[in-house]
């Protein structure tokens, strides 16, 4: 179908549709093929019913969702939007993203919806199960018992684990599936006379590491400044691929990063886990110490240019199979007893079940625990 709209009718709304991987931001009405109309939405026995019509220039598909509202956040700052997670919907179809805002921004408006900015609005995500082709709506809400609908978020929100609330939210607003990505490198425990650093390009000499920083800024900042961290960019957050990992290790710190793009916007929200590590190789004992800093949602709106966190998307970043390495590099080395510990914080990045130890006695075979990790220490 190629066909484009030219005009709408009454209480009819623009659709984005995208194939897979072909996000984009709508700036004009160039290339739509499909509208929304006669959008009708009500709330009973807990659910939001919407029903709506989906049309192009030679079929419409009659579009039946409830959901179980839910709010993004308990915060009070925060409970303006609302998710919803699909109870019942047209065959043939699947939801991807929900999301009710009271008061929407040019954040998550696409460009050609920018006059809705300040009203009530919902955003729906729907994708075809057969084509896998996704269409992408904002409609102004028409008026609703929002008290009600609100009162009963609250409730559902304390009924599913963070993980799948995090989940939820994050399609609401990226139109795609939550990240599953490992960094599996290596962070080198350096002796005061270290000559040598892992970069996320291999292993380079310290000078040549040190000299490159103060040229490429991309290895991370000298400046106090930057909303994440002194030694991390802004400017990383302004530009760059969109659903790619970065992963940065310098001389003292690891940061690693992810950048998706708001649906049909070039604004962009990235999560960012910053982590510095230390240890004391000099001497007796040997300590190797992990610590994260940071582990935020930074959001750039091109529109305005502002640049910020976003504290309903922090701790979004988790750490798995976590491995720390302790190497003797003396043929006289050994490992006479070893103690380790985690210290827990309210950080879904902090709660690491369990690390894997790794002794490597000079010249000899690893030997590899796994230990679970509590708040009180261990040795051995």
């Amino acid at each position: 179908m190629t066909n484009n709209v030219k005009s709408l009718q009454p209480n009819e709304v623009f659709v984005a549709d995208f194939e897979k991987n072909s996000m984009r931001a709508i700036n004009d009405t160039k290339g739509l093929r499909y509208t929304a109309k006669n959008l009708s939405v009500s709330f009973k026995n807990g659910l939001l019913e919407a029903t709506f019509t989906l049309r192009a220039s030679n079929e419409e598909a009659e579009i039946h969702l409830k959901v179980l509202p839910i709010i993004e956040s308990v915060t009070t700052e925060k409970e303006q939007v609302l998710l919803g997670r699909e109870v019942n919907l047209t065959e043939g179809f699947k939801l991807v993203s929900y999301r009710i805002e009271l008061n929407a921004q040019s954040l998550t408006l696409m460009p050609i919806n920018l006059h809705l900015k300040g009203k009530h609005v919902l955003a729906l995500g729907l994708e075809k199960t057969f084509t896998k082709e996704l269409y992408y709506c904002q409609f102004e809400l028409p008026l609703l018992p929002l008290k009600d609908i609100f009162d009963e978020g609250r409730i559902n929100h304390s009924k599913f684990p963070c993980r799948e609330l995090h989940d939820l939210s994050f399609r609401s607003i990226t139109l795609s599936e939550p990240f599953e990505s490992y960094f599996e490198g290596e962070i080198p425990i350096m002796e005061e006379t270290a000559e040598t650093i892992f970069t996320e390009d291999g292993e380079m000499d310290m000078l040549e590491f040190l000299e490159l920083l103060e040229k490429d800024s991309s290895l991370g900042s000298l400046s106090p400044k930057g909303i994440v961290h002194a030694n991390v960019p802004d400017s990383i957050f302004k530009s760059g691929t969109f659903g790619e990992w970065r992963h940065v290790n310098n001389a003292t710190n690891v940061y690693s990063y992810i950048t998706y793009r708001y649906g049909g916007t070039d604004n962009r929200i990235t999560y960012i886990a910053y982590m510095e590590y230390a240890n004391q190789s000099s001497g007796s004992p040997h300590q190797i110490q992990l610590t994260v800093k940071k582990n935020v949602g930074v959001y750039y709106n091109v529109t305005d240019g502002t640049l910020a966190l976003y504290s309903t998307y922090k701790d979004r970043v988790f750490i798995k199979n976590l491995k720390l390495t302790l190497k003797s590099t003396a043929a006289s080395g050994i490992f006479t007893s070893r103690k380790y510990w985690n210290v827990g914080s309210s950080s879904l990045l902090g709660r690491v079940a369990a690390a894997a130890i790794i002794w490597v006695p000079y010249a000899g075979s690893a030997v590899e625990t796994l230990q679970t990790l509590s708040g009180d220490s261990s040795e051995e």
